[in-house]
């Protein structure tokens, strides 16, 4: 009786194999679950991210009377152009980093030229600094580091995920030698005033005629992949969502049509760019330069990034940087009336055969409305 007990208690093989089988299949079902669920609190905690950049936005404005330019400081006496310096460091004392920006703004008021790496003040006060509400968890790039070596010393930046709005422009919008970029062509100047954000140009509440809840001051940019040691913008990077194509948008009337960029993405992986590559976007947390830590609204997000010309994409030219992120279907936005909105892959942005408008109606439908703050749009998302 209790031989026969015995046998009654034991498994056999086969009961075994499905007991594990049944494992196996919940797992698989359950991990998918918890991916989303993790994925929901990071998107959480971005988008409270740019929430607390759009309450530094307004806090600036109170304290100052105007919102920060792209680029706040002007760079070496004798140059005549923006500093690198951007207008997410002239919002730290906003964010709980004024000891950050005070040793910044101090030694930057004592010397002539741009010290972004090359003054051992700056570099000790923002060697391996990190602002949290800077970058967005979803994106993998956005806990790395980036290691340089000016004055063969090294040096440790981190990372921003978080672009200011440059408008609905396809132009270059930074100052160049290039005789169509000369920092008072009227095309330049007409340009820089279609978004909430240029290098040396404060804008207000008055400036944002369009309506705060209907015009973008932040989304977010996917970082470029890095290489430790080795400078970011150099690093050929061939996801559309964070890496730069470089091979072309030079010309006249060509490079004014954002259809060009679009052509970019590859027929046969539309996560990845065709031609040269290259990185740079997100690199280093406070700098200001527009391939760094802007954006323009002509293409919806998740569209490619298309740098000025086939050597880097700081070059002269034509540039289109788009936003992007690793949510699923679209982006944070944060408005300047300070709500943050999730926009869209599939949004309204007009046609990409359409030409620039530097003084009417953006033509690139809701998307490129929310980009311009006086283009006499009033659309909604």
């Amino acid at each position: 009786m209790c031989k026969h007990l015995r046998r009654a208690l034991a498994f056999t093989l086969v009961e075994l194999l499905v007991v594990i089988a049944i494992i196996g299949m919940l797992i698989a079902l359950l991990l998918p679950a918890v991916q989303a669920a993790r994925e929901a609190a990071r998107r959480m905690q971005c988008s409270n991210n740019f929430k607390q950049v759009g309450i530094a936005l307004h806090n600036h404005h109170d304290t100052h009377g105007t919102f920060p330019a792209a680029r706040p400081y002007i760079g070496a006496a004798t140059s005549g152009h923006a500093s690198w310096w951007s207008d997410k460091l002239a919002l730290c004392p906003f964010y709980e980093n004024a000891a950050l920006f005070s040793v910044v703004e101090n030694r930057r008021r004592e010397v002539t030229n741009d010290i972004y790496l090359s003054d051992a003040s700056i570099r000790a006060a923002t060697n391996g600094a990190r602002i949290s509400v800077l970058v967005c968890p979803s994106d993998a790039q956005s806990s790395a580091t980036h290691i340089t070596t000016p004055d063969s010393t090294t040096y440790v930046t981190t990372f921003t995920n978080v672009m200011s709005c440059r408008g609905d422009v396809v132009q270059r919008q930074e100052y160049h030698t290039d005789p169509q970029y000369t920092w008072n062509s009227t095309e330049y100047v007409r340009g820089t005033r279609r978004g909430g954000f240029a290098p040396l140009v404060w804008n207000d509440f008055g400036s944002i005629a369009d309506g705060t809840s209907n015009t973008v001051a932040y989304s977010e940019a996917a970082i470029s992949m890095t290489e430790v040691g080795t400078d970011q913008a150099t690093v050929a990077d061939r996801r559309v969502r964070g890496g730069i194509s470089i091979t072309g948008g030079t010309g006249t009337t060509p490079g004014l049509i954002p259809a060009w960029c679009l052509q970019k993405r590859s027929t046969a992986d539309p996560n990845e760019l065709v031609g040269n590559t290259s990185g740079g976007r997100g690199r280093r947390m406070l700098y200001g330069e527009y391939f760094i830590s802007g954006f323009v609204t002509v293409l919806p997000p998740n569209s490619p990034n298309c740098g000025a010309n086939t050597s880097t994409p700081n070059g002269q030219g034509w540039a289109i940087y788009s936003a992007s992120s690793f949510h699923s279907g679209g982006v944070n936005a944060a408005l300047f009336d300070g709500s943050v909105r999730f926009v869209t892959d599939t949004i309204d942005a007009g046609t990409s055969t359409a030409v620039q408008d530097l003084v009417n109606n953006s033509p690139y439908g809701i998307w490129g409305a929310y980009g311009s703050i006086n283009g006499g749009e009033s659309k909604a998302l």
